[in-house]
């Protein structure tokens, strides 16, 4: 019987889940907060959220959906951060491919919805095509 319970507490993680879902609103909270006085740096959080996203979240129960809801919540709220950021084109370049690597690093498709790579016109900083789960892309540049 000891097994079984120690077995069932270490891969059942509930309350992890909870708690990753508090963190994912206080960082979405936070970057809206710092896109008011630097859309630049704002942006670059939601890359970098981007980035830690299936890192941080790959171990934890995610077997009722709330997770994946709370991300996909929050990256529809992130991403019209990450459009309106006025960067110039290294910048953005380099976020597209920060975006292309998490993507691929991205264990259950939490960021492809959302991140879209497009090729677009060709340009590196103009590829950056992104989209809160619609049809049309808004492209970036």
């Amino acid at each position: 019987m000891g097994l079984q319970t120690r077995h069932a507490r270490r891969c059942v993680r509930w309350r992890a889940s909870a708690k990753a879902i508090a963190r994912l609103k206080a960082a979405s909270s936070e970057i809206r907060a710092v896109n008011h006085a630097d859309p630049v740096l704002a942006a670059e959080g939601v890359i970098a959220l981007a980035e830690r996203i299936w890192p941080a979240f790959e171990h934890i129960d995610t077997s009722s959906g709330a997770l994946g809801s709370a991300v996909n919540r929050t990256l529809e709220d992130l991403v019209p951060v990450l459009i309106g950021a006025p960067a110039d084109e290294p910048t953005r370049a380099g976020w597209l491919e920060r975006l292309r690597q998490a993507i691929l690093d991205d264990g259950v498709d939490y960021l492809a919805p959302h991140f879209r790579l497009a090729i677009g016109t060709g340009r590196p900083s103009n590829c950056l095509a992104v989209s809160a789960r619609k049809t049309s892309h808004h492209v970036v540049g």
